[in-house]
C-alpha cells in the first residue's frame, strides 16, 4: 500500500445549511494532510455557509437540487471517480476523533484489501457520549450496537474488526472497534444540545 498516496484520495463531503459543522472536519482533514477534498452542496441556502464555500480552496460542486445522502450516485456528476478509484465520503457533521491517525484512509484501506468480500470500510462512531435529552438516543445506540457484537481480527493492526449483523442494509461495511483505540469519529449532530448548525 505504500506506493498510492492515500493523502491524494477524493474525500467527498456532503454539505447541506451547515456551516458550523463543516469548518472542523475540514479543518481535520487539512491538518492531516489531504489534499483531494470535495465539498458537494446540496443546493444549499445559508448563505454564510455559501460564502464559505465559495472562497473554499477545495474542490466545491454546486447541485441545483438536492439529492440528500445518496448525492454521490444520484447527480450522476462523480461516476468518473467512484466507478474507477477508491474514494471517502463523509457527512459534514461527522469528524474524526481527536485521536484518531492522519493516514486513518490508508488503514482502513489495508482493511479492504485484507478483506476482498467486503467493499466499503469506516470509523466507528462514538456513542458513549450522547445526551440524555436526545430525543433518538435510544435507536442510535440500537442501530449501531450491532456493529460492536461481532469481532474478528487482523493481523495488520491488531485491532479487532466488527462486521455488522447480516439485517443491516449495509452488511459489507467494517467498524473498527473501540479496542483498537484509534478509528473513530463523532457524529456532531447527535451530541449537540440545542443548536444543529452543522
Amino acid at each position: 500500500m505504500a506506493s498510492i498516496d492515500f493523502f491524494q484520495t477524493p474525500i467527498f463531503i456532503i454539505v447541506f445549511n451547515r456551516l458550523e459543522a463543516l469548518r472542523p472536519v475540514v479543518s481535520w482533514l487539512e491538518q492531516a494532510g489531504y489534499k483531494n477534498i470535495h465539498l458537494i452542496d446540496n443546493a444549499s441556502t445559508y448563505p454564510p455557509l455559501l460564502d464559505y464555500l465559495a472562497a473554499s480552496p477545495h474542490h466545491v460542486h454546486t447541485m441545483q437540487e438536492n439529492h440528500g445522502h445518496l448525492v454521490l450516485w444520484k447527480s450522476g456528476q462523480f461516476d468518473h471517480i467512484i466507478q474507477h478509484q477508491p474514494f471517502v465520503l463523509n457527512d459534514c457533521d461527522v469528524l474524526p476523533s481527536k485521536n484518531c491517525p492522519a493516514d486513518v484512509v490508508e488503514r482502513l484501506a489495508a482493511i479492504l484489501a485484507r478483506y476482498k468480500n467486503f467493499t466499503k470500510v469506516g470509523l466507528s462512531l462514538h456513542i458513549d457520549d450522547l445526551p440524555a435529552h436526545y430525543a433518538h438516543k435510544q435507536q442510535v445506540i440500537e442501530w449501531e450496537t450491532p456493529f460492536w457484537s461481532t469481532p474478528s481480527r487482523t493481523a495488520r493492526y491488531s485491532r479487532r474488526l466488527l462486521i455488522p449483523p447480516l439485517r443491516i442494509t449495509s452488511r459489507e461495511l467494517l467498524r473498527m472497534t473501540p479496542n483498537g483505540g484509534v478509528l473513530f469519529a463523532r457524529h456532531r449532530r447527535l451530541v449537540r444540545t440545542i443548536c444543529l448548525g452543522m
